[in-house]
């Protein structure tokens, strides 16, 4: 069961994440690897942060160390964590394992991805709601 605090804090992450989610669509991205993908979404990321909703301020953060591991980008509102990683490679298990270290420390988490057998992993991880944003391949 979801605790108290997590369910209170769930509808703020849903705005925050859906409004992320809706920049990462409306974006084009040409990378040749991850490291240039991120670039590319740090750049997406920050102008969203700076479009955010009113009532849900919103700041960026790169290889933000959590509990158990280092996620990609974490963005932080006043009410909630939303957790974004990156993955061009491994397969599903993997990604799995990985978003589930992080589950504990945020509200949401994105994924976005290149790979289509990561579509998979869109739902619950530990209580914890994923979203997969699927970007295609390298390009």
């Amino acid at each position: 069961m979801i605790s108290d605090h997590r369910a209170r804090r769930r509808p703020f992450a849903q705005t925050s994440a859906d409004h992320l989610v809706d920049a990462l669509d409306r974006a084009s991205f040409r990378y040749a690897g991850e490291a240039e993908l991120q670039r590319g979404l740090a750049n997406v990321l920050d102008e969203a942060a700076r479009r955010a909703p009113t009532g849900h301020p919103m700041v960026v953060s790169r290889e933000e160390r959590l509990t158990d591991g280092r996620i990609d980008f974490l963005v932080t509102t006043p009410h909630a964590f939303v957790g974004i990683e990156v993955k061009v490679a491994s397969s599903a298990e993997t990604v799995e394992r990985q978003l589930r270290r992080y589950a504990p420390d945020v509200d949401w988490l994105i994924l976005v991805t290149t790979r289509s057998s990561h579509r998979s992993l869109e739902g619950l991880i530990d209580e914890t709601p994923v979203t997969v944003e699927w970007i295609g391949g390298l390009r």
